[in-house]
């Protein structure tokens, strides 16, 4: 495993245990009776961490030098990749609205 993937990987720790912190806080919060609205911001800097980490796991390569490695591929390899991670996330985006759906009521 090169210095990158090893690099990639602390990242997406990093990102999911202050992803976990985050959520007993805010657990700990709503426990004693505080109610917190804005929470978007907060879930910012783990979640790109975290997409940071992915990055740099699978591509293995700095993340400054992720876009000149993405140039480099043939048209038709970015056109398939691209799809391919517009539906990914789509899906993934769906499976969390489905699940919070399903666990909210």
């Amino acid at each position: 495993m090169n210095q990158h993937r090893k690099s990639g990987l602390l990242y997406l720790v990093a990102g999911s245990i202050l992803f976990a912190v985050l959520i007993l806080f805010f657990q700990w919060l709503y426990a004693k009776g505080v109610q917190v609205t804005a929470l978007g911001p907060a879930w910012g800097l783990p979640g790109a961490m975290a997409m940071i980490g992915v990055v740099k796991v699978f591509t293995g390569v700095p993340f400054s030098q992720t876009s000149g490695q993405w140039n480099s591929m043939p048209q038709w390899k970015q056109t398939l990749l691209g799809f391919f991670l517009m539906f990914l996330g789509v899906g993934v985006i769906g499976a969390v609205i489905a699940t919070y759906v399903h666990f909210a009521n």
